[in-house]
């Protein structure tokens, strides 16, 4: 492929067609209404893609959504970024148990918890703000998806991956939309970071910045995601830089301004985790010792099953599964033969591409192939405790993975339609196909996800009602005085309902100690102090029943009694029941 099919794909950023299709000139082209300029501009496609994760915002603030589990520490180390304490690297990672590291260990950055602080203050301590911000940044990456890669196929091709992605998104069902939780807000990012890559690797340098960023913040939100966001930037700066000559010679974008602030915002976004990796716990490095050290490793006939089934017919994103625990099926002969088909597919396009000159499809290729070929890796080296075969959170890398060739595939198809001689005729029946496929996928995005986005689906939604109104009272029994010290006891109050009144309660500028725990890392500074102290005590099940000594019952929730909605609130973690839960209180003074 020569670098002349460099500068001509690189004209597509510009106004050009579908990559590597012949245009005619500007001004013999005819947009037509105004309606249909719209949907062959790809902006409503956009729009469209990004409407599953609003609508999962919305439904999960009238549904009441809170912060349960794992959340209650992501609303808690938000709050932190405001209240002089900002985190400095992310949630902890259950790699520290897996290698039986001899301290804890975390996710690589507090991006998450950084770029969620204005939320959290802006909509106030009940933690919502966590559940809209959250279906913000993936209605931002479905929508900035589609956006990236329309220019690369036809005038329908933004609605084939808005479909795609719709597709994608009802999978994922509601909860992954509005979800904070690391794993979980990863997801759609990736695909974002996948097709910003796919820009950049087309020669597109403007757009080096957020890749950049998208892939920093991608990484440092879940350890799955490391090697793949990593993998496909590599990958894109390559043929970025392959590229770097031809484009200057023909007068093309400038460099310097792009990989000046390319670089500044990388060492902003890092510079949390290298702040901590030289003055903290050094967990970068303690991060890559761990990873090979635990004694068991998924290997290759796991990651190759996991591979299998992203590339299959049907694949791993076009099933929905609500359930964090999910085992791996096992893989067929059927699985197979459509997988190796696709492969083949794919294999086929690139050397079309590869011959016609059509460098953002071969390059958009490589990023699709790089990022499965990332994920496989990555399962591959996960260790066994990890339960990754059970869990399917664990398993959800290969969401974003999967649905992009299918992508990429489609815009190679378009452009092989679009570099077909064409007359008055073709143009009319391609803007009604264009115009008859927007109308579809609208009506697919909507339909499909609609059902999957309420917060009735959300694992651990069996604790939002006591969260709420246990944590508004405990808020109420107490003041900003001396640390309060928070114990739980009892199951559900242990790991579903105590966070999430932890949250309420460093929300609303309360002093909070805790003891450490692995599933209540919230810092040195939340650590018990020494001396007098007021104590709240969250008791589930029998310990709910009776008040202890010297203590008071501020409120109580039962489920039996609570009401709508929160009578619909059933699904909780693994098999913890859902039972009555009370805070008691004790001031410093008694």
């Amino acid at each position: 492929m020569t670098d002349e099919g460099s500068v001509a794909s690189a004209t597509a950023d510009a106004g050009a067609g579908p990559a590597g299709a012949a245009m005619p000139p500007r001004a013999g082209r005819r947009v037509g209404p105004r309606g249909a300029s719209l949907i062959r501009s790809g902006w409503l496609a956009a729009l469209v893609a990004a409407a599953p994760a609003v609508l999962s915002g919305l439904r999960a603030v009238t549904g009441r959504w809170a912060p349960v589990i794992d959340n209650g520490v992501i609303s808690v180390k938000a709050s932190d970024a405001w209240a002089g304490h900002p985190p400095l690297v992310g949630i902890y990672t259950s790699l520290s148990s897996a290698a039986h590291w001899p301290h804890h260990l975390y996710h690589p950055g507090p991006a998450e918890f950084w770029a969620m602080a204005p939320m959290q203050r802006l909509f106030g301590p009940s933690g919502i703000g966590l559940a809209i911000g959250a279906a913000l940044l993936d209605a931002v990456a479905a929508g900035g998806t589609v956006w990236l890669v329309r220019k690369f196929g036809g005038p329908w091709f933004a609605w084939v991956a808005a479909a795609l992605v719709a597709v994608m998104c009802w999978s994922l069902g509601g909860q992954v939309l509005h979800d904070p939780w690391n794993p979980h807000l990863a997801v759609l990012p990736g695909l974002f970071v996948l097709a910003a890559a796919w820009r950049v690797a087309s020669g597109d340098v403007r757009m080096l910045p957020v890749l950049a960023v998208a892939a920093s913040v991608v990484a440092q939100l879940h350890l799955t995601f490391v090697l793949p966001a990593v993998a496909v930037s590599a990958v894109a700066v390559a043929a970025l830089v392959r590229s770097a000559r031809v484009r200057s010679a023909a007068g093309g974008v400038r460099w310097r301004w792009p990989v000046v602030t390319t670089a500044v915002l990388v060492l902003a976004v890092w510079s949390g985790p290298v702040i901590d990796q030289i003055h903290g716990r050094g967990n970068l490095v303690g991060l890559l010792r761990a990873s090979g050290a635990s004694p068991t490793q998924l290997g290759a006939g796991a990651a190759l099953r996991g591979l299998v089934h992203a590339t299959s017919v049907p694949p791993v994103w076009w099933s929905g599964v609500d359930d964090l625990v999910h085992p791996q099926p096992g893989v067929s002969a059927i699985d197979v033969a459509t997988a190796v088909l696709v492969w083949l597919v794919l294999a086929t396009l690139f050397v079309r591409a590869w011959r016609a000159r059509r460098r953002s499809i071969v390059v958009g290729l490589a990023v699709a192939v790089t990022g499965l070929l990332a994920a496989t890796v990555t399962v591959a080296r996960t260790p066994g405790e990890f339960g990754y075969q059970e869990l399917l959170w664990a398993r959800r890398v290969w969401w974003p993975m999967a649905v992009f060739p299918w992508i990429v595939a489609a815009a190679a198809i378009g452009a092989e339609l679009a570099a077909r001689p064409s007359n008055a005729r073709t143009s009319l029946r391609a803007g009604r196909m264009a115009a008859a496929v927007a109308a579809v996928a609208a009506v697919v995005v909507v339909a499909a996800t609609w059902p999957r986005l309420g917060v009735a689906h959300d694992f651990g939604s069996a604790g939002f009602g006591p969260v709420r109104h246990l944590g508004a009272a405990a808020v109420r029994a107490t003041d900003r005085g001396e640390p309060w010290v928070v114990e739980r006891r009892g199951e559900f109050a242990y790991y579903v309902v105590g966070p999430g009144v932890v949250a309420r309660l460093v929300a609303a500028g309360r002093d909070v100690r805790v003891a450490p725990a692995a599933n209540l890392d919230l810092g040195s500074h939340h650590d018990l102090p020494h001396g007098a102290r007021g104590t709240v005590i969250v008791a589930s099940g029998p310990d709910a029943a009776d008040v202890p000594p010297g203590f008071h019952q501020v409120a109580r929730w039962d489920q039996s009694t609570a009401g709508s909605p929160f009578d619909s609130y059933r699904r909780t973690m693994f098999v913890i029941p859902v039972e009555p839960v009370a805070v008691f209180v004790r001031d410093p003074g008694r």
